[in-house]
Protein backbone atom coordinates (compact mmCIF):
# COMPACT_ATOMS: atom_id res chain seq x y z
CA UNK A 1 0.00 0.00 0.00
CA UNK A 2 1.00 3.56 -0.54
CA UNK A 3 1.97 6.12 1.79
CA UNK A 4 -1.28 8.15 0.10
CA UNK A 5 -3.18 4.88 0.59
CA UNK A 6 -2.53 4.52 4.39
CA UNK A 7 -3.47 8.90 4.90
CA UNK A 8 -6.86 9.15 5.30
CA UNK A 9 -8.38 13.27 5.11
CA UNK A 10 -11.73 13.78 6.37
CA UNK A 11 -13.43 16.86 5.82
CA UNK A 12 -16.54 17.47 6.92
CA UNK A 13 -18.41 18.86 4.07
CA UNK A 14 -21.71 18.64 5.14
CA UNK A 15 -23.35 16.32 8.33
CA UNK A 16 -23.76 13.80 5.90
CA UNK A 17 -20.63 13.12 4.82
CA UNK A 18 -19.56 11.63 8.21
CA UNK A 19 -18.06 8.04 9.37
CA UNK A 20 -17.80 4.99 8.08
CA UNK A 21 -20.70 2.92 6.35
CA UNK A 22 -20.35 0.17 8.88
CA UNK A 23 -22.02 2.14 11.53
CA UNK A 24 -26.26 1.89 12.10
CA UNK A 25 -28.07 4.10 11.42
CA UNK A 26 -29.19 5.02 14.96
CA UNK A 27 -25.57 5.42 15.60
CA UNK A 28 -26.02 7.78 13.01
CA UNK A 29 -28.29 9.38 13.55
CA UNK A 30 -27.44 9.96 17.24
CA UNK A 31 -24.07 11.42 16.70
CA UNK A 32 -25.84 13.93 14.63
CA UNK A 33 -28.19 14.82 17.46
CA UNK A 34 -25.22 15.11 19.67
CA UNK A 35 -23.21 17.33 17.65
CA UNK A 36 -26.53 20.01 17.18
CA UNK A 37 -26.79 19.77 20.93
CA UNK A 38 -23.08 20.34 21.42
CA UNK A 39 -23.09 23.21 18.86
CA UNK A 40 -25.83 24.95 20.56
CA UNK A 41 -24.17 24.54 24.19
CA UNK A 42 -20.96 26.12 22.39
CA UNK A 43 -22.45 29.19 20.62
CA UNK A 44 -24.85 29.67 24.17
CA UNK A 45 -21.53 29.40 26.21
CA UNK A 46 -20.85 32.93 28.12
CA UNK A 47 -17.96 33.33 25.54
CA UNK A 48 -19.18 31.66 22.84
CA UNK A 49 -19.62 33.17 19.26
CA UNK A 50 -23.38 34.50 20.45
CA UNK A 51 -21.51 36.79 22.49
CA UNK A 52 -19.27 38.60 19.86
CA UNK A 53 -20.19 42.56 19.94
CA UNK A 54 -17.57 43.49 18.00
CA UNK A 55 -14.64 43.37 15.67
CA UNK A 56 -12.76 46.46 15.59
CA UNK A 57 -9.70 46.75 13.63
CA UNK A 58 -6.81 48.79 14.44
CA UNK A 59 -5.23 51.77 12.98
CA UNK A 60 -1.54 52.69 12.76
CA UNK A 61 -0.85 54.51 16.07
CA UNK A 62 -3.10 54.84 19.19
CA UNK A 63 -6.42 53.41 19.05
CA UNK A 64 -8.66 54.48 21.99
CA UNK A 65 -11.12 52.21 23.95
CA UNK A 66 -13.98 52.58 26.20
CA UNK A 67 -17.94 53.32 26.36
CA UNK A 68 -17.41 57.18 25.30
CA UNK A 69 -18.50 58.26 22.35
CA UNK A 70 -15.21 59.80 21.26
CA UNK A 71 -13.03 56.75 21.56
CA UNK A 72 -12.02 54.63 18.13
CA UNK A 73 -13.09 51.46 19.62
CA UNK A 74 -16.87 52.23 21.22
CA UNK A 75 -18.01 49.64 24.22
CA UNK A 76 -21.10 49.19 25.51
CA UNK A 77 -22.27 51.91 27.77
CA UNK A 78 -22.19 50.26 31.75
CA UNK A 79 -19.82 47.99 30.44
CA UNK A 80 -16.38 49.73 30.62
CA UNK A 81 -15.54 53.31 31.51
CA UNK A 82 -15.64 55.70 29.22
CA UNK A 83 -12.17 56.44 28.61
CA UNK A 84 -10.63 52.76 29.25
CA UNK A 85 -7.24 52.39 27.71
CA UNK A 86 -5.45 52.56 24.27
CA UNK A 87 -4.40 50.29 22.09
CA UNK A 88 -1.04 51.29 20.22
CA UNK A 89 -0.10 49.88 16.99
CA UNK A 90 3.32 50.17 15.50
CA UNK A 91 4.06 47.84 12.77
CA UNK A 92 3.49 44.10 13.34
CA UNK A 93 2.78 44.80 17.65
CA UNK A 94 0.11 46.31 19.26
CA UNK A 95 0.82 47.65 23.04
CA UNK A 96 -2.13 48.00 25.61
CA UNK A 97 -2.16 51.51 27.53
CA UNK A 98 -4.58 50.63 30.88
CA UNK A 99 -6.37 54.05 31.43
CA UNK A 100 -6.08 55.74 34.74
CA UNK A 101 -7.82 53.66 37.67
CA UNK A 102 -9.26 51.26 35.53
CA UNK A 103 -8.93 47.66 36.02
CA UNK A 104 -8.09 45.26 33.33
CA UNK A 105 -7.16 41.65 33.80
CA UNK A 106 -5.25 38.79 32.39
CA UNK A 107 -5.30 35.68 33.63
CA UNK A 108 -7.10 36.77 36.44
CA UNK A 109 -3.79 39.25 37.89
CA UNK A 110 -4.50 42.70 37.32
CA UNK A 111 -2.03 44.21 34.46
CA UNK A 112 -0.37 47.13 33.19
CA UNK A 113 0.85 48.55 29.86
CA UNK A 114 2.44 45.86 27.76
CA UNK A 115 2.76 44.42 24.28
CA UNK A 116 -0.02 41.73 23.45
CA UNK A 117 0.08 38.55 21.93
CA UNK A 118 -1.88 38.15 18.70
CA UNK A 119 -3.70 35.00 17.84
CA UNK A 120 -1.01 34.35 14.70
CA UNK A 121 0.83 31.93 16.75
CA UNK A 122 -1.27 30.42 19.16
CA UNK A 123 -3.16 31.51 22.07
CA UNK A 124 -3.64 35.35 22.62
CA UNK A 125 -4.00 37.15 25.87
CA UNK A 126 -7.73 37.37 26.49
CA UNK A 127 -8.28 40.75 28.73
CA UNK A 128 -11.39 40.88 30.74
CA UNK A 129 -12.64 44.14 31.37
CA UNK A 130 -15.74 43.90 34.16
CA UNK A 131 -17.78 41.57 32.27
CA UNK A 132 -15.89 42.02 28.83
CA UNK A 133 -13.51 39.82 27.08
CA UNK A 134 -11.33 40.97 24.26
CA UNK A 135 -8.15 40.16 22.39
CA UNK A 136 -5.87 41.27 19.91
CA UNK A 137 -6.42 38.82 16.13
CA UNK A 138 -4.21 38.88 13.16
CA UNK A 139 -5.36 38.86 9.47
CA UNK A 140 -2.46 38.75 6.88
CA UNK A 141 -1.18 42.00 7.62
CA UNK A 142 -4.27 43.92 9.78
CA UNK A 143 -4.77 43.68 13.40
CA UNK A 144 -8.09 43.65 14.80
CA UNK A 145 -9.76 43.97 18.46
CA UNK A 146 -12.13 41.49 19.36
CA UNK A 147 -14.89 41.97 21.89
CA UNK A 148 -17.12 39.84 23.49
CA UNK A 149 -20.28 40.30 26.23
CA UNK A 150 -22.01 37.66 27.77
CA UNK A 151 -25.16 39.56 28.24
CA UNK A 152 -25.08 40.37 24.29
CA UNK A 153 -28.47 40.97 22.81
CA UNK A 154 -27.32 38.29 20.15
CA UNK A 155 -26.63 35.72 22.96
CA UNK A 156 -30.19 36.69 25.44
CA UNK A 157 -32.10 36.90 22.47
CA UNK A 158 -31.07 32.85 20.84
CA UNK A 159 -33.69 30.52 20.81
CA UNK A 160 -32.36 27.54 18.64
CA UNK A 161 -31.21 26.40 15.48
CA UNK A 162 -33.71 24.70 13.00
CA UNK A 163 -32.10 21.82 10.85
CA UNK A 164 -33.79 20.04 8.54
CA UNK A 165 -34.51 16.18 8.99
CA UNK A 166 -31.80 13.14 9.15
CA UNK A 167 -31.73 11.31 6.27
CA UNK A 168 -29.47 8.16 7.05
CA UNK A 169 -29.92 7.73 3.29
CA UNK A 170 -28.07 11.00 2.71
CA UNK A 171 -24.57 9.49 4.50
CA UNK A 172 -21.97 8.54 1.99
CA UNK A 173 -18.47 7.17 2.29
CA UNK A 174 -16.15 8.92 0.16
CA UNK A 175 -12.54 8.20 -1.57
CA UNK A 176 -10.15 10.77 -1.25
CA UNK A 177 -8.05 10.87 -4.59
CA UNK A 178 -5.21 12.79 -2.94
CA UNK A 179 -2.98 15.33 -4.85
CA UNK A 180 1.10 14.78 -5.14
CA UNK A 181 1.42 18.34 -2.52
CA UNK A 182 -1.88 20.44 -1.68
CA UNK A 183 -3.38 22.79 -3.57
CA UNK A 184 -3.51 26.50 -2.29
CA UNK A 185 -6.49 28.42 -2.69
CA UNK A 186 -7.24 32.42 -1.35
CA UNK A 187 -10.15 32.33 0.27
CA UNK A 188 -11.99 35.67 0.83
CA UNK A 189 -13.76 36.79 4.26
CA UNK A 190 -16.42 39.41 4.82
CA UNK A 191 -14.35 41.49 7.02
CA UNK A 192 -12.10 42.34 3.36
CA UNK A 193 -9.27 39.91 4.10
CA UNK A 194 -8.02 36.61 2.43
CA UNK A 195 -7.39 33.07 3.56
CA UNK A 196 -5.04 30.75 2.18
CA UNK A 197 -6.87 27.34 2.52
CA UNK A 198 -5.51 24.14 1.17
CA UNK A 199 -7.16 21.51 -1.15
CA UNK A 200 -5.91 17.77 -0.13
CA UNK A 201 -7.45 16.27 -3.32
CA UNK A 202 -10.42 15.86 -4.87
CA UNK A 203 -13.46 13.33 -2.71
CA UNK A 204 -15.79 10.97 -5.20
CA UNK A 205 -18.72 9.59 -4.32
CA UNK A 206 -22.30 8.59 -5.61
CA UNK A 207 -25.51 9.75 -4.38
CA UNK A 208 -28.81 8.45 -5.77
CA UNK A 209 -26.81 6.75 -8.66
CA UNK A 210 -24.81 9.87 -9.58
CA UNK A 211 -21.35 9.83 -8.85
CA UNK A 212 -19.99 13.23 -7.68
CA UNK A 213 -16.13 14.87 -7.17
CA UNK A 214 -15.74 17.56 -4.52
CA UNK A 215 -12.72 19.55 -3.73
CA UNK A 216 -12.78 19.59 0.31
CA UNK A 217 -10.78 23.25 2.02
CA UNK A 218 -8.84 22.51 4.96
CA UNK A 219 -8.90 25.77 6.77
CA UNK A 220 -7.03 27.61 9.30
CA UNK A 221 -5.35 26.43 11.91
CA UNK A 222 -7.51 27.93 14.82
CA UNK A 223 -9.14 25.10 17.45
CA UNK A 224 -7.59 22.57 16.40
CA UNK A 225 -6.13 19.52 18.52
CA UNK A 226 -4.37 16.31 18.09
CA UNK A 227 -5.24 13.24 19.57
CA UNK A 228 -2.78 9.89 19.54
CA UNK A 229 -3.46 6.31 20.49
CA UNK A 230 -0.15 3.59 21.10
CA UNK A 231 -2.72 1.54 20.41
CA UNK A 232 -4.05 2.13 17.16
CA UNK A 233 -0.73 3.62 16.38
CA UNK A 234 -2.58 6.64 14.59
CA UNK A 235 -2.74 10.18 15.19
CA UNK A 236 -6.30 11.82 14.53
CA UNK A 237 -6.13 16.32 13.89
CA UNK A 238 -9.75 17.28 15.06
CA UNK A 239 -11.04 20.86 14.79
CA UNK A 240 -12.72 22.55 17.67
CA UNK A 241 -16.38 20.95 16.75
CA UNK A 242 -14.56 17.24 17.50
CA UNK A 243 -15.03 16.82 13.20
CA UNK A 244 -11.67 14.43 11.82
CA UNK A 245 -9.29 16.84 9.83
CA UNK A 246 -6.71 14.17 9.10
CA UNK A 247 -6.21 10.91 10.45
CA UNK A 248 -2.91 8.79 9.72
CA UNK A 249 -0.60 6.09 10.55
CA UNK A 250 2.00 7.20 13.06
CA UNK A 251 5.18 5.26 14.67
CA UNK A 252 5.57 6.03 18.58
CA UNK A 253 8.62 5.00 20.41
CA UNK A 254 10.49 1.53 20.99
CA UNK A 255 10.77 0.09 24.32
CA UNK A 256 13.27 1.52 25.99
CA UNK A 257 12.62 5.03 24.38
CA UNK A 258 8.88 5.01 24.68
CA UNK A 259 7.20 8.39 23.77
CA UNK A 260 5.66 9.87 26.87
CA UNK A 261 2.11 9.60 27.65
CA UNK A 262 0.00 12.51 29.07
CA UNK A 263 -1.27 16.33 27.59
CA UNK A 264 1.20 18.54 25.83
CA UNK A 265 1.05 21.37 23.44
CA UNK A 266 3.00 22.41 20.55
CA UNK A 267 5.96 24.75 21.46
CA UNK A 268 7.81 25.30 18.16
CA UNK A 269 7.42 24.52 14.67
CA UNK A 270 10.46 24.25 12.45
CA UNK A 271 9.73 23.24 8.53
CA UNK A 272 13.41 22.18 8.53
CA UNK A 273 15.29 20.46 11.25
CA UNK A 274 18.09 17.98 12.11
CA UNK A 275 18.21 15.89 15.03
CA UNK A 276 20.90 16.77 17.37
CA UNK A 277 21.13 13.49 18.89
CA UNK A 278 20.71 10.66 16.21
CA UNK A 279 22.36 11.31 13.06
CA UNK A 280 25.20 9.84 11.11
CA UNK A 281 29.53 11.05 10.19
CA UNK A 282 29.37 11.66 6.34
CA UNK A 283 32.49 12.69 3.93
CA UNK A 284 32.96 16.53 4.66
CA UNK A 285 33.63 16.44 0.55
CA UNK A 286 31.01 14.98 -1.22
CA UNK A 287 28.71 13.86 1.72
CA UNK A 288 28.67 9.87 1.64
CA UNK A 289 27.65 8.15 4.56
CA UNK A 290 30.51 6.75 6.40
CA UNK A 291 28.95 5.97 10.04
CA UNK A 292 24.95 5.70 9.20
CA UNK A 293 24.53 5.27 13.09
CA UNK A 294 26.79 7.32 14.56
CA UNK A 295 25.23 7.27 17.90
CA UNK A 296 26.26 4.21 18.66
CA UNK A 297 29.84 4.79 17.18
CA UNK A 298 32.71 4.92 19.59
CA UNK A 299 36.04 6.91 19.91
CA UNK A 300 36.61 9.90 17.66
CA UNK A 301 34.73 10.91 14.25
CA UNK A 302 36.28 9.00 11.19
CA UNK A 303 38.68 11.05 9.52
CA UNK A 304 37.32 13.55 7.36
CA UNK A 305 33.83 12.96 8.40
CA UNK A 306 31.23 15.88 9.87
CA UNK A 307 28.20 14.76 11.84
CA UNK A 308 24.43 15.33 10.10
CA UNK A 309 21.75 15.20 11.92
CA UNK A 310 18.40 13.23 11.13
CA UNK A 311 16.33 15.20 9.34
CA UNK A 312 13.34 15.94 10.54
CA UNK A 313 11.18 18.10 8.57
CA UNK A 314 7.63 19.43 9.12
CA UNK A 315 9.35 19.37 13.16
CA UNK A 316 6.31 19.99 15.58
CA UNK A 317 8.15 19.65 19.28
CA UNK A 318 6.04 18.31 22.48
CA UNK A 319 8.27 18.97 24.85
CA UNK A 320 12.16 20.54 25.69
CA UNK A 321 13.86 17.18 26.04
CA UNK A 322 13.67 16.39 22.27
CA UNK A 323 10.35 14.64 21.82
CA UNK A 324 8.56 15.78 19.06
CA UNK A 325 6.06 15.11 15.56
CA UNK A 326 7.80 14.90 12.69
CA UNK A 327 8.24 13.19 8.60
CA UNK A 328 10.04 9.86 8.82
CA UNK A 329 9.45 6.38 7.33
CA UNK A 330 8.60 3.30 9.14
CA UNK A 331 6.92 -0.02 9.49
CA UNK A 332 3.51 0.25 9.05
CA UNK A 333 1.68 -0.40 12.82
CA UNK A 334 5.15 -1.03 14.22
CA UNK A 335 7.14 1.40 16.94
CA UNK A 336 10.14 2.67 15.69
CA UNK A 337 11.28 5.67 16.66
CA UNK A 338 13.68 6.58 19.96
CA UNK A 339 11.04 8.68 21.07
CA UNK A 340 9.32 11.16 18.67
CA UNK A 341 6.54 10.59 16.90
CA UNK A 342 6.65 9.59 13.17
CA UNK A 343 4.32 10.51 10.62
CA UNK A 344 3.97 9.51 6.84
CA UNK A 345 5.48 12.52 4.21
CA UNK A 346 1.83 12.73 2.70
CA UNK A 347 0.23 13.80 6.08
CA UNK A 348 2.55 15.65 8.21
CA UNK A 349 3.03 18.64 5.64
CA UNK A 350 -1.20 18.51 6.04
CA UNK A 351 -0.85 18.68 10.43
CA UNK A 352 1.77 21.12 10.36
CA UNK A 353 -0.20 23.46 8.53
CA UNK A 354 -3.48 22.81 10.50
CA UNK A 355 -1.92 23.58 13.61
CA UNK A 356 0.13 26.38 15.85
CA UNK A 357 2.54 27.06 18.77
CA UNK A 358 0.07 25.93 21.52
CA UNK A 359 -2.77 23.61 19.36
CA UNK A 360 -3.12 20.99 22.50
CA UNK A 361 -1.66 17.19 21.72
CA UNK A 362 -2.83 14.38 24.04
CA UNK A 363 -0.88 11.24 23.88
CA UNK A 364 -3.00 8.00 25.34
CA UNK A 365 -2.32 4.40 25.74
CA UNK A 366 -5.35 2.91 24.72
CA UNK A 367 -7.31 2.41 21.53
CA UNK A 368 -9.04 5.82 20.42
CA UNK A 369 -10.93 3.85 17.23
CA UNK A 370 -14.67 4.53 17.25
CA UNK A 371 -14.36 7.27 19.60
CA UNK A 372 -13.62 9.84 17.23
CA UNK A 373 -15.86 9.72 14.15
CA UNK A 374 -13.90 8.08 11.31
CA UNK A 375 -11.39 5.77 13.30
CA UNK A 376 -12.00 2.16 12.95
CA UNK A 377 -9.07 0.08 13.95
CA UNK A 378 -9.26 -2.25 16.68
CA UNK A 379 -6.58 -4.52 16.46
CA UNK A 380 -3.84 -4.24 18.44
CA UNK A 381 0.03 -3.04 17.53
CA UNK A 382 2.97 -5.66 17.54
Amino acid sequence: MSESGRVLTLVMLALFLAGPPAVSDDSHVEEIRKYRESRVERLQAPEGWLSLIGLFWLDDGENGFGSGSDQAIVLPEGAAPPEAGMLCLDGSEVRLVVGKDVTITLDGEPVGDRVLRDDHEGKPDVLRLGRLSMFVIRRGDRFALRVKDPEAETRREFHGIEYFAIDPAHRVEARLEGFDEPKKVQISSVAGTTSEMLVPGTLVFTLDGTSYRLEPLIGTPEETELRISFWDQKAWLVDGQGRVLVETDVSTGVPGHETPLGRFEVLEKLETKRSNRYGQYVKSRGGRVVVEKAWEHEGPPPDGTVWQGISMPCWMRLTWDGVGMHVGKFPLRSRSSFGCIRVYRKAQPLIFRKTVVGTPVTVVEGSLAGKISGSGSDAPIP
